[in-house]
């Protein structure tokens, strides 16, 4: 988080610190780019990593880069010297990015799994808090730059030292077939858990692993430096990657549906328009000729951070689809505000040094940063957090790392073509077109979710199962969970009656894309429902006695 929320004072206090000349467009496109070209290599090569050496040596690695990277930052003496550090904490941000939501959706309870994912976005954004307050601070300080990029060594040397004492994932150590060491760090995650608890949870980690190793398999831990040199070099040849994990991600359809979403929404987390507002906003407002822009910006940070906390609230509550069909009309709106108060800014040149003139504050700039509020309130409602928690849980157990990775990878590649062209876009379109066509944007990302996203369980941390054609049961507690974002599901309501009133009439069916074998199904779906009838007026039962609470608990526990 302060790593990618320091570039925005950062690029108004280098000036011309570096070469005695004030840095160009291509320039300050250049210290946001590399960063980003070092976290979509991260995310690419983190997966594999993750998946041979653990999620806790990555998490350590990250910490690692994060703290060389700020130092070389901090005495960086030319602009190359920046670019350098600028793509080692990048490369720190890609493997963090990539492996802490998989790392923190497979240690959580499933009941707070949204909560303690969005935890994650949280602290990101908390950091970027902090870096705007730092840059905010020593802006007019000498070299503040210096000061500003150094102390992102801070929190990376503080990760590293309390990352020995977490626990490896219980889930990657029984696929490597360590069932001591999983049943053990169960115990620390859950150490009020039972003992009859922790087996059954372990069990059930078991049961959604199919490929495990075997307790003396031979592991990352145990095999020679020559072994996991010649495993790395393995998992990246075209075989494995046809035949591998990556090859199954492609061959079977629930998993390209699940790829497909998790891709889907990180590429349109980044391609909104986000980052540019986090990585330009000082260059933004000092085109709406405000007299602090880098306090200012502020607001935009604190805004977002807030959000953030109270996304955590609803998350679990109202469901990934509700919130993200909503939040993104506030985005759409926000964006399109923005570029409206631009059509009545005076813009000087977008790179920023030089003006002839600087016009008097106009009432446009503060309905401009109003927008940007309003917009990045919108985005960390939604899909700021949703998209990190929809990837943590869409892909099955032997699929996750390597779906994780490919969806990070979206998330950066979306990042990088944003942020590398947005001030090119800027002064090609003016900033008002550029705002108007990240407005439109959103409105394609509002479409993908209708069309794609179903609503989703939260007991489960693989919803690979709605993404198949599944049978008239399965179709029922499908639709069922579907409709939890509606709200009557949960409680066992209206909602939920009369989506088995559909069942049995055999019309169910996610966004229409399910619709074959009715009939035959269709006596399965009735004679379930004849079973699972409950007393008339119970509680969580329908007018008919559907009792929609114990088949929801019925299918997460088959889940």
């Amino acid at each position: 988080g302060y790593d990618t929320g320091v570039c925005s004072g950062a690029l108004l206090q280098i000036g011309d610190t570096l070469g005695g000349q004030p840095l160009t467009t291509s320039q300050e496109t250049a210290i946001v780019v590399s960063a980003l070209w070092g976290a979509l290599a991260g995310s690419l090569v983190a997966s594999k990593v993750a998946d041979w050496a653990g999620r806790k040596p990555v998490v350590l690695g990250a910490a690692v880069l994060f703290a060389v990277g700020a130092l070389e930052q901090a005495a960086a003496q030319t602009l190359k010297e920046v670019l350098f550090g600028r793509v080692m904490v990048g490369l720190a941000v890609g493997l963090a990015s990539m492996v802490l939501p998989v790392y923190l959706g497979e240690i959580s309870p499933p009941a707070f799994r949204g909560r303690i994912v969005g935890s994650l976005v949280v602290l990101i954004t908390g950091g970027q808090v902090i870096a705007y307050c730092i840059t905010a601070a020593f802006m007019h300080v000498d070299k503040a730059f210096r000061w500003s990029f150094g102390l992102g060594a801070v929190p990376a040397i503080l990760q590293l030292v309390l990352s020995f004492s977490i626990p490896e994932s219980p889930r990657w150590l029984v696929r490597q077939g360590r069932l001591v060491a999983a049943r053990r760090n169960l115990s620390l995650l859950s150490p009020h858990a039972t003992p009859a608890s922790i087996q059954h949870r372990l069990d059930a980690i078991q049961a959604d692993a199919p490929d495990i190793r075997g307790e003396h398999a031979p592991t990352a831990s145990k095999a020679d430096w020559r072994t996991r040199l010649r495993d790395v070099v393995r998992m990246y040849s075209w075989d494995e990657l046809r035949q591998g994990r990556l090859g199954s991600l492609w061959r079977d359809r629930a998993s390209r549906r699940a790829l497909a979403v998790a891709v889907g929404l990180q590429w349109f987390q980044q391609s909104t328009g986000f980052n540019n507002l986090m990585y330009y906003s000082g260059k933004i407002l000092a085109e709406t000729h405000l007299s602090q822009p880098a306090a200012f910006a502020i607001f935009i940070a604190v805004s977002n951070f807030i959000a953030t906390l109270v996304a955590l609230r609803l998350i679990d509550r109202v469901g990934r689809r509700y919130l993200l069909l909503r939040t993104f009309v506030g985005m759409v709106l926000g964006m399109a505000l923005l570029a409206f108060a631009f059509l009545f800014i005076p813009v000087g040149d977008v790179e920023g040094p030089g003006d002839a003139a600087k016009p008097g504050t106009s009432p446009w700039a503060f309905v401009a940063l109003a927008a940007m509020v309003g917009f990045c309130v919108s985005y960390a409602l939604g899909i700021g957090n949703v998209a990190w928690v929809v990837q943590a849980e869409v892909f099955n157990q032997d699929l996750r790392a390597i779906g994780n990775g490919l969806a990070t990878a979206a998330n950066w590649s979306g990042n990088l073509v944003v942020s590398s062209t947005f001030l090119h876009i800027s002064k090609a379109l003016t900033p008002a077109g550029a705002f108007a066509l990240f407005s439109c944007v959103s409105v394609a990302a509002w479409l993908f979710v209708y069309f794609s996203l179903p609503g989703a369980p939260t007991t489960s941390l693989s919803l690979s199962f709605l993404t198949s054609c599944p049978s008239g049961p399965d179709r029922l507690s499908m639709r069922l969970f579907a409709r939890r974002d509606q709200g009557p599901v949960a409680r066992g309501g209206p909602g939920a009656l009369r989506a088995a009133r559909r069942a049995r009439a055999g019309s169910l069916d996610l966004l229409g894309r399910c619709r074959r074998d009715d009939g035959a199904r269709l006596g399965r779906s009735r004679e379930l429902l004849r079973r699972r009838r409950g007393e008339r007026g119970g509680r969580g039962a329908g007018s008919d006695g559907f009792d929609a609470r114990r088949l929801l608990g019925e299918r997460a526990a088959a889940a």
